[in-house]
């Protein structure tokens, strides 16, 4: 499942992230930002985001890291989410 990231947040241990499901509730940078985006998507992608599963399934990685723009106008980082 695509989600875009709506907030990063430093949790006690590492980065906590929280997802949107549409593009327009996703967090966003300017278009003339793209030099910043391309740092963020960076960090990100060398991070790594794992989400917890639902039924004890553990922690899964993210996957498939992507900058996209937005109808409205910037742009967002969107991967796939497990489902």
């Amino acid at each position: 499942m695509r989600l875009y990231i709506r907030k990063r947040t430093n949790g006690p241990r590492c980065p906590e992230y929280e997802f949107a499901k549409s593009i327009e509730a996703a967090l966003y940078w300017d278009t003339g930002q793209r030099e910043w985006v391309d740092r963020v998507f960076d960090l990100i992608s060398h991070e790594g985001i794992t989400v917890n599963q639902p039924f004890g399934r553990g922690m899964m990685p993210c996957s498939d890291f992507r900058i996209e723009p937005r109808p409205q106008g910037g742009l967002v980082i969107s991967c796939e989410v497990p489902a």
